[in-house]
């Protein structure tokens, strides 16, 4: 197993994925089944170690050091549709 980049648990990568597909603090929390707090606590930890404060620059970051991965177009298009269809059900 390949050592990741800042030494980042799986439920940080979690959330560094989430933010990047632009989720906010409450869908993270929903999505993961945490509260708010612990969702404040590893944003903290992974700020700590990645050295950046900020959210945006946390994604970016994680992109540039291999962390995050940007999708394949085939992936994106399937993701979309997807989306679309949540959307859709949840309209109806």
């Amino acid at each position: 197993m390949t050592p990741r980049p800042y030494s980042l648990s799986n439920r940080e990568v979690q959330i560094l994925s989430l933010m990047a597909d632009g989720h906010g603090t409450r869908q993270i929390c929903g999505e993961l089944f945490i509260s708010h707090n612990t969702l404040k606590t590893h944003l903290y930890r992974i700020g700590k170690r990645m050295g950046c404060g900020e959210r945006a620059g946390m994604v970016s970051l994680a992109y540039r050091v291999g962390v995050l991965r940007i999708p394949e177009p085939e992936l994106m298009r399937q993701a979309t549709e997807l989306v679309q269809q949540q959307r859709a059900a949840r309209a109806a």
